[in-house]
């Protein structure tokens, strides 16, 4: 923290201010919904909370999660990027292990915790801002930080018509973003970042062209399919399906086995 704290501080700053301009242009666009409901006279505010949180709230908040948790974790180790400070940083009297997790703490769970709290407060700063020009719902000062986690519970199928096995798959899937990019800023040098969402994409493709050779080799395809993935689909219980089943294991079974590999690849540095 002492090393890096400028660099934190200011990250943040940018962080609130892009989230401000994010929160602000959905609020304008939340408005032409208000106005929609308005002129076509849709009764109750549980309606208007209902649309703010399915069109305005809920996607930016995972999208900016999703995008910051990968900027975070995948520019973990700043040190690592030239020999210079990779050479100090490797001789500090501490462990590897140490290292890691003092990374793991500050760029993946510290990150995630002030996310939350950021994402809240800019909500409502940009709300106040928004509220001198233009009334707004009052119902909006009513959310909480902790709602988008709770928003399922709440409103439950009024929101989003989707099984509690996809929520699983989506948590597994920020999982494995996570872990990669993490062990992506232990592994490589300079430029990690993007040199791991490098690699991630082209592990995505061979992925792609790997099930697309299967597809073809068990499935007729016509003129028109060569790009079609055609897959057995069934369901493994009521609500669970041998795709929704694959996705959790895999992306699961990679975060596991990705987070002792941004370790290890630490611990290969020092030799």
């Amino acid at each position: 923290m002492a090393l890096n704290g400028k660099t934190y501080l200011f990250t943040l700053l940018g962080l609130c201010i892009v989230l401000f301009f994010i929160n602000t242009f959905n609020l304008i666009d939340y408005t032409k919904q208000i106005q929609y409901i308005d002129n076509h006279k849709i009764d109750s505010v549980y309606n208007v909370n209902i649309t703010f949180f399915k069109k305005s709230y809920l996607p930016p908040f995972l999208i900016s999660l999703f995008i910051g948790i990968l900027v975070s974790a995948g520019t973990a180790f700043p040190a690592l990027g030239s020999n210079k400070k990779s050479l100090h940083y490797l001789l500090l009297p501490v462990s590897n292990l140490e290292k890691f997790v003092a990374q793991f703490l500050i760029r993946i769970v510290a990150f995630v915790l002030l996310y939350f709290i950021l994402f809240w407060s800019i909500f409502k700063v940009s709300y106040l801002f928004f509220e001198i020009f233009e009334p707004i719902s009052n119902t909006l000062k009513n959310y909480t930080i902790l709602d988008p986690l709770t928003i399922y519970h709440k409103y439950k199928y009024a929101v989003f018509n989707v099984k509690s096995i996809h929520y699983y798959i989506f948590i597994s899937l920020f999982l494995f973003v996570t872990f990669f990019a993490f062990a992506g800023a232990s592994y490589f040098k300079k430029y990690a970042l993007f040199k791991t969402v490098f690699a991630f994409a082209i592990i995505a493709f061979s992925v792609f062209l790997l099930q697309l050779l299967c597809s073809h080799i068990f499935y007729a395809h016509g003129e028109n399919e060569f790009f079609e993935l055609k897959l057995t689909k069934h369901f493994v219980s009521k609500r669970v399906t041998n795709h929704d089943l694959y996705y959790l294991v895999l992306f699961s079974g990679i975060s596991l086995f990705l987070a002792p590999l941004a370790y290890f690849n630490l611990k290969e540095r020092e030799v």
